[in-house]
């Protein structure tokens, strides 16, 4: 296993357990009658110099969920293809599961769809204050957040969200399970590398088969404790 490769595999396992969340098209939707299934990008933008900070250059650059009647698939691809994780949403079995792959080693994970999350200890409290703020944004109907969290920033900072896509509570397994809607805009700072994380787009289309299927074999299950002890072990 690449041990400097673990700095970067444990910055985006917080990243997507953080904030998991969905996207739209620049089309417009009508409010709350969205598209039940679909594929929905985001874009991740680093605000550093990749000069002064050339590890930008090799973090992905984008993330993929896919969704069909409120179940979702989120997959982050990293460091040359040596990871590639998953998290699974399943509300008809009130589970939410982890698939990672590093190199050749395969480990998932089990939980109640609301309970713990990957990061949570790292990331601290949240503190979310809604506002009356309502506007268009990329076509959609949005709403607008004010958090604070001081392992993100120390500054209070917005988040956008909509919901003009249908699916129900999208982020109750996230550090952002008060926010109603699926999340269009919001920002991170892991590891002195400031980010936002923005809405690309969503193609409306036929999910394929088996998406959503838990595969248990030649994978090692892990609980949530254990799982961060082992990526956090790669750094040292």
């Amino acid at each position: 296993m690449i041990k400097k490769s673990s700095r970067i595999i444990f910055l985006f396992l917080i990243l997507i357990f953080s904030i998991i969340a969905l996207n739209s098209s620049c089309k417009k939707i009508p409010f709350n009658s969205g598209p039940k299934e679909g594929i929905i990008i985001y874009k991740i933008k680093y605000n550093v110099d990749k000069h002064t900070n050339p590890i930008v250059i090799i973090l992905p650059h984008h993330m993929v969920t896919k969704f069909q009647n409120n179940k979702t698939a989120t997959i982050i691809k990293g460091f040359f293809n040596t990871f590639k994780l998953t998290f699974l949403t399943r509300p008809d079995l009130n589970k939410k599961y982890i698939l990672l792959t590093i190199n050749d080693l395969n480990f998932f994970n089990s939980e109640p769809i609301d309970g713990p999350y990957l990061g949570a200890k790292d990331i601290g409290k949240v503190h979310i204050k809604f506002t009356d703020s309502t506007f268009m944004y990329k076509g959609l109907k949005c709403k607008l957040a004010k958090v604070y969290c001081k392992n993100i920033d120390n500054d209070t900072f917005n988040l956008i969200y909509t919901n003009d896509i249908n699916i129900d509570k999208p982020n109750v397994s996230t550090m952002y399970s008060e926010i109603p809607g699926v999340i269009v805009k919001t920002k991170l700072k892991l590891f002195n590398i400031p980010m936002e994380i923005e809405l690309e787009k969503v193609n409306k289309q036929k999910v394929e088969p088996g998406t959503f299927d838990i595969p248990k074999k030649n994978y090692k299950y892990l609980s949530i404790d254990a799982m961060e002890k082992m990526i956090k072990s790669f750094e040292e």
